[in-house]
């Protein structure tokens, strides 16, 4: 029974359920239900239940809408209601268990079958007994929330009578029996009380009873949910697939990271409207209704020939339908044959299989289960559960997992590619395709991380170590320093700001002249003049001597395009300032300061090469400075006998006039005849001598 019947004419009948539930819950804390109206009933709360029923401590229930007419402050007593909640909330707490004592027999016991009724595979029946037994029959009352899609409604379901022993369907015509039920009659001396089957293990089967009956309604919601599913998912699909063509058409850098996004949610979505459709159902018990009947039982023993025993019994109900009947006692149903597990048990073919490890038959309730590797059955002291993976599996497709020592299933059992020892996936660490040698399982000690990347694992064999630090870096993202050679990691590694070159922390350097920049210690040099360290860009190599000097202590060469040269070796033009290199200017010898070509002049009296600031007019100004000298010195009259080659002149006048570097002298000779001569500071020889005449002048040296 899952809901009231809807009367022909007129609205349906009101559901004695719940009255049925506030009578029991009534009779449990011992208070007095009155009914006040047509549909009306109140009663007064205990003290010990005013926790569940709050300020109130008369409470009016209506039990049908049409009674709110009357009082509309009565409380509804309808299914998923606040007050059917507290109702249900206060029963529970005094247990759901209701005993109706034992229903009166309505036949006698008569001589039992001796035969077995069904085929035995793989033992021997032994003589059967015969014994009167009490079966525990039972309805279960339980609230089923059912949600499918947007759908969501509570029913109030009452099952159809269970034998509590075996979790099967009471015969049809117990059920007006059961409605007749005394709790006077004595029970026999000899009959045996058979135990109710553990809760944890009947409920599962109660509710499948309670599933097969609601199947048709459950099918009508799942078909609405389902229908209207494909309704959103269509929606959803047209509305994300608007925004990935927009997306598309846009050129900007970010369309292709915006477009992932977009499939993503509606991934996302999809799954929420696929996971909200599914039909789900909730049975909260709320109370289970016992009753007692006499039944008669026969039972024969199993015996195998290994020596394992089984009882299979037949019982024939004293109360309602007498026919015998067979159930197997794992799953409840009639079996076509029977069969012994290991275990003691017995179980029909559908509920055992044979162990095709160990040979023995086993049924589900003591750990048949499936080796999902092997596709085959095996007994629950072969059966393993893989735990990587949850899989079934036996011992002999097992693989073993050395980092815990345990046993694995095949799909989840992988070996090291470095050490070969085995292992499962969730002890194993798996490479990726980018990695230097793919993708690869390894073990713990044979991987490291590569700091390279992402910290990604990869194996010790396609790794090397920092030379700074220790740290693994794989073989794809391995740079070295381009000073030494060396690998180092990334941490360890900066490019150069000039050349873009790896440096290390130790060959990595800093120009003098821009403090913040990173540059390689084979890019920098210390200046040959203040040994400061210097890059290219800040300084350059003296032509001269080869030596880095700094910017500061160079200047270009004029007669050397595109050179420069260090303070040492280069000289400047005291004409106009322009650096040259030392072969570039000569000393003048009036004032004694370099002069470049292009500032010189030749004094055509002394023949000397001066600048052009110590030449005036046709002469140099120490030609023009020349004064007579009564007397020459013992050095300068050695120097005048070089310049006429040894003979001793006959000079009419000597003049002389000394500048930076020398002296000039003079000897008139008469008839317009003059010899000029210059005498370095110190010297003895002449440094040139000219000879000038009416015909002219004429260089002597």
């Amino acid at each position: 029974m899952t809901e009231p019947l809807r009367g022909e004419h007129g609205p349906p009948p009101v559901d004695p359920r719940p009255r049925q539930l506030l009578e029991k819950y009534a009779s449990l804390v011992g208070t007095v239900l009155l009914d006040t109206g047509e549909g009306l009933v109140e009663f007064e709360v205990p003290t010990s239940e005013w926790r569940f029923w709050g300020a109130s401590r008369v409470v009016t229930i209506a039990l049908a809408p049409e009674a709110l007419a009357e009082d509309p402050e009565a409380e509804l007593l309808g299914i998923g209601s606040p007050v059917f909640e507290r109702l249900v909330e206060a029963i529970r707490t005094r247990g759901f268990h209701t005993d109706n004592g034992l229903v009166a027999p309505a036949h006698d016991p008569t001589e039992a079958m001796v035969a077995v009724p069904i085929p035995v595979e793989g033992a021997a029946a032994g003589p059967s007994r015969t014994e009167l037994s009490i079966l525990p029959i039972g309805r279960l009352v339980a609230r089923v929330s059912i949600k499918a899609g947007a759908v969501a409604e509570e029913r109030l379901v009452e099952s159809a009578p269970v034998d509590l022993s075996t979790g099967v369907l009471a015969p049809d015509g117990l059920i007006g029996a059961l409605g007749a039920t005394t709790h006077s009659t004595e029970r026999p001396p000899a009959a045996v009380a058979v135990p109710r089957r553990a809760m944890d293990r009947l409920l599962p089967l109660v509710f499948g009873h309670l599933e097969s009956e609601l199947r048709s309604q459950l099918t009508k919601l799942g078909q609405t949910a389902e229908l209207g599913r494909r309704q959103e998912l269509g929606r959803l699909e047209r509305y994300y697939q608007t925004m990935i063509n927009e997306t598309e058409a846009d050129a900007s850098d970010d369309a292709a990271q915006r477009k992932r996004m977009i499939e993503a949610e509606h991934g996302r979505r999809r799954g929420e409207e696929e996971e909200r459709s599914k039909t789900k159902i909730t049975v909260h018990p709320i109370q289970l209704l016992e009753w007692q009947v006499l039944a008669q039982r026969i039972t024969w023993p199993l015996t195998t020939p290994n020596g394992r025993r089984g009882d299979l019994s037949a019982t024939r109900l004293l109360t309602g339908d007498t026919a015998w009947r067979v159930a197997c006692p794992t799953c409840g149903t009639t079996p076509n044959a029977a069969r012994v597990c290991r275990d003691g048990h017995v179980a029909c073919p559908d509920c055992s299989g044979r162990c095709t490890v160990c040979g023995d038959f086993a049924c589900r309730s003591h750990g048949l289960a499936d080796c999902q590797s092997g596709a085959h059955l095996v007994c629950g002291e072969h059966h393993l559960t893989c735990r990587a993976c949850g899989k079934g599996h036996c011992e002999q497709h097992s693989g073993r997992c050395a980092a815990a020592d345990h046993l694995v299933c095949p799909d989840c059992a992988v070996t090291c590619a470095n050490c070969g020892i085995g292992l499962c996936r969730p002890h194993a660490v798996q490479t990726g395709q980018a990695a230097p040698k793919g993708q690869r399982w390894l073990c713990d000690s044979c991987v490291v991380l590569c700091e390279g990347g992402s910290n990604e694992p990869v194996g010790v064999d396609e790794s090397v170590r920092c030379s700074a630090c220790e740290r693994h870096i794989c073989l794809n993202h391995r740079a070295v320093c381009a000073v030494d050679g060396q690998v180092q990691c990334s941490r360890h590694l900066r490019r150069s700001d000039r050349s873009g070159r790896l440096a290390c922390e130790t060959h990595r350097a800093s120009c003098a002249d821009e403090p913040d920049s990173i540059l390689a210690s084979d890019e920098v040099r210390a200046c040959a003049t203040c040994e400061r360290p210097i890059c290219e860009a800040h300084g350059a190599d003296c032509v001269a001597d080869g030596h880095r000097h700094c910017n500061r202590h160079l200047a270009p060469l004029a007669d050397a395009p595109g050179r420069r040269g260090c303070e040492q070796h280069r000289t400047t033009c005291h004409v106009d300032g322009v650096t040259f290199s030392l072969t570039g200017t000569r000393e003048c010898p009036v004032c004694g300061k370099a002069a470049c070509e292009a500032h010189r002049v030749a004094c055509p009296s002394c023949a000397r090469q001066v600048c052009i600031r110590d030449f005036e007019g046709a002469r140099c100004l120490t030609c023009h400075q020349l004064d007579a000298a009564p007397d020459l010195g013992d050095d300068l009259i050695q120097a005048a006998l070089a310049a006429n080659n040894g003979e001793p002149l006959k000079a009419k006048q000597w003049r002389t006039a000394r500048d930076a570097t020398a002296t000039v002298v003079e000897a008139d000779l008469g008839w317009t005849r003059r010899l000029v001569f210059t005498v370095r500071h110190g010297g003895l020889r002449p440094q040139t001598v000219v000879q000038h005449s009416l015909l002219g002048s004429k260089r002597l040296r």
